[in-house]
């Protein structure tokens, strides 16, 4: 309910006698309270009062001896804006009245279609329009002088048609503001922004309904590349509507540069320590290996089922395929050393990895110095790929070594779960709150001093002799680090030896063993298998068979299309090696595919230079392994893909 602050004070505008004293008796019946009124017969008069004394509301008749129609109304808002207007008239017109509210008015009245009740009401809405007229001002002044303060374009989009709606200086549109696209605005194009350069911010807001952030390469017209962040925010009317997307462009020309200089030289220095031969070598043994393995694997398997598990059999046979599956991944990082790209990430139990490198090293420790092993989190997870954390643990532990070569000492890892219920500063490093696993190498060798330990993770920077060190290593230790999303703490005195603390976040702890995920066979199919080698046939179909698959294996990729065109309609899988004999298994798929468009494809592949899962998945293939493949990874696989497929029986 309208509850004024101070008397009421009410100007009437009106030359007619009895339209006046109408007005004044209406007053007096009306629910309003304590208020004063005046009245004035030309509009001059009215200006006279409204200079004595501020007025609440004014009832204006639109044709005085001195004013006639609208212009009355327009006269009055230019003169006094923070009064409310109602306009009085005696035409019954919408269309004036609409007018009327057009050029100024809060409401409008028609003599002798009113009573004091529609008067009350018509005050108190008109002066609570004024009101909340009056603070909408305010705040757009007082958001035009924040935008105007800040030094980067900021501007209003119209969702419909990618026009600027409002802008702020920083855009540089401000005059030629009208009609002006976004795209005519960020690089002069005709047409809306599109392509891995250029994502479009408002499709994007559009299909997500979301904020987003996207990052655009233009060029400057005068041959200089700039790179800018875009951050577009959505507006949505009363009915959920997307009406108005919200951009500001930040210029990060000058981050982007450094990333990629750092980038660079952290992808130049990882792959300086990779082994040029072994990358010749991967390719030429990859297939072969991988498929020995991959039988070595899967007879293990077979025969762990058949055995009773208290028998010498049973025991003998797990550290077949414990031998089995380091080898595997041997393999791996092999393959990851011998080729150029970067190692996606994953979760993994960071202390398995690090028993099998510091087992690995210490083989190459000499007798003087003394290793120790701590490894309190061992279940715990993290975020991070398999070969970058062997390169964390060989680089530093090469480094301790080195540094007690001459007198001995002791090398200890160490690995622990750790807490920071704050935002916790370890040296100069600062650590944000949460849950991280620690993982500690520190030495009792010669030490570094403080101007030393500032440079260690410069590229090329080295305290060795000529011909025993790259300075290389820590600037790789460095720079995986910061892919993991983690700290790195060194402290060193010299003399008193050196320690390197990791924090990565931790992801996940299981203290429970994880059992193995065996296949129930819920989703069962028939499966043609495909593989050059007879014995990764025999081995894959005997296990696939005992998941109560009914398989049809071929040795020949040529003889398993002719089978496949004659009897498509019997198989519900393909599962195919990609290296074979006239007919590669990435030809296959396509032959495959072209005779039966639905056919789910697994490729199985032992070196992925060829082909690449990206590749692989974008020609229609369903699923890529790396061999050798295990069990439990080809099951899972499977039923992945026919939980999504009407199987026959």
């Amino acid at each position: 309910m309208f509850e004024p602050t101070e008397d009421l004070k009410i100007l009437v505008l009106e030359d007619d006698t009895l339209d006046k004293m109408r007005i004044k008796t209406l007053l007096s019946k009306s629910s309003l309270s304590e208020f004063k009124v005046e009245y004035a017969e030309r509009l001059e008069n009215a200006f006279a009062l409204l200079e004595k004394n501020p007025f609440h509301v004014i009832l204006s008749d639109l044709n005085v001896p001195d004013s006639m129609g609208i212009e009355t109304l327009i006269k009055i808002n230019k003169k006094n804006p923070d009064i409310a207007i109602i306009a009085v008239t005696c035409e019954d017109d919408k269309k004036l009245g609409l007018t009327a509210i057009a050029v100024g008015a809060q409401d409008y009245l028609v003599k002798g279609k009113f009573d004091e009740y529609d008067l009350s009401k018509s005050i108190e809405h008109a002066i609570q329009r004024k009101q909340s007229e009056i603070r909408i001002k305010a705040q757009n002044n007082f958001l035009n002088n924040v935008l105007e303060s800040l030094t980067y374009p900021f501007y209003v989009l119209d969702a419909n048609n990618y026009q600027i709606t409002m802008a702020n200086s920083a855009t540089s549109v401000i005059k030629a503001m009208k009609g002006m696209t976004c795209y005519m605005l960020s690089h002069k194009s005709d047409k809306p922004c599109e392509g891995p350069n250029c994502p479009c911010p408002l499709e994007e807001v559009k299909r997500t309904r979301k904020p987003v952030i996207v990052e655009h390469t233009h060029d400057d017209n005068n041959g200089n590349i700039k790179n800018y962040e875009l951050h577009a925010y959505p507006l949505f009317d009363s009915t959920g509507k997307l009406v108005h997307i919200i951009e500001y462009s930040l210029d990060i020309t000058r981050r982007k540069q450094a990333e990629s200089d750092k980038e660079r030289v952290e992808t130049q220095l990882r792959q300086a320590q990779k082994m040029e031969a072994i990358g010749t070598l991967a390719g030429g043994i990859a297939h072969d290996f991988n498929n020995m393995l991959g039988a070595m694997i899967g007879y293990a398997n077979l025969v762990l089922q058949d055995v009773p598990e208290d028998s010498v059999a049973y025991r003998n046979q797990q550290e077949v395929l414990i031998a089995a599956n380091r080898a595997r991944e041997l393999v791996k990082q092999i393959l990851t050393f011998g080729r150029e790209g970067e190692e996606s990430k994953k979760p993994l139990k960071i202390s398995s990895i690090t028993r099998e490198a510091v087992r690995t090293f210490s083989s190459s420790l000499p007798e003087n110095i003394e290793l120790r092993e701590n490894i309190e989190a061992k279940s715990s997870l993290i975020m991070a790929n398999v070969i970058h954390i062997h390169q964390i643990l060989m680089n530093l532990c090469t480094n301790a070594s080195h540094a007690m070569s001459q007198k001995g000492g002791l090398l200890e890892v160490s690995l622990t779960d750790i807490d920071f219920e704050s935002d916790t500063t370890i040296g100069n490093t600062q650590i944000k709150q949460g849950q991280y696993v620690k993982l500690k190498i520190s030495d009792t060798g010669c030490g570094m001093s403080h101007e030393i330990m500032e440079r260690i993770f410069e590229p090329f920077f080295t305290t060795k002799e000529v011909g025993k060190g790259t300075g290389m290593g820590l600037s790789v230790v460095h720079g995986i680090v910061k892919k993991c999303d983690a700290s790195i703490v060194v402290q060193s005195e010299v003399g008193q030896g050196t320690a390197f603390s990791i924090f990565f976040p931790r992801i996940q702890t299981d203290n429970e063993k994880m059992p193995e995920q065996k296949s129930e066979g819920k989703y069962k199919g028939r499966i043609l298998l495909v593989d050059d080698e007879e014995v990764m046939v025999d081995v894959t179909k005997q296990i696939l068979e005992r998941l109560e698959y009914k398989v049809t294996g071929k040795t020949s990729s040529v003889e398993a299309l002719d089978l496949f065109k004659a009897e498509s309609d019997k198989f519900d899988l393909v599962i195919t090696d990609h290296r074979m004999p006239k007919m590669k298994g990435t030809k296959l798929a396509q032959e495959l595919l072209s005779v039966k468009p639905d056919i789910p494809i697994i490729l199985c592949t032992g070196f992925s230079e060829d082909i690449g899962k990206e590749e692989a998945i974008n020609m229609g293939i369903k699923e890529y392994l790396m061999k050798p493949v295990t069990n439990q990874d080809l099951s899972e696989a499977i039923e992945k893909i026919l939980s999504h497929q009407e199987v026959a029986a």
